[in-house]
């Protein structure tokens, strides 16, 4: 059996990806409020990994907290 080879990601590793609740205790704000902010375009949309499952990149709530 072969062994599936990794891809390489364009730009280095991928990113690190966290839940919506890491982010909303990032930034100190409900779950819910996250999600519209990722509606609403005030954060870059998360990253849908599943029918139910959405990720948020680390780097962009770590930008948002630096911008405030």
């Amino acid at each position: 059996m072969k062994t599936p080879k990794k891809r390489p990601v364009e730009g280095g590793e991928p990113p690190r990806l966290i839940t919506t609740s890491q982010a909303a205790r990032m930034l100190a704000v409900s779950p819910r409020t996250i999600l519209r902010m990722g509606e609403d375009g005030t954060i870059p949309p998360p990253i849908r990994i599943g029918p139910h499952f959405l990720r948020w990149r680390l780097s962009d709530i770590e930008n948002l907290i630096d911008r405030k």
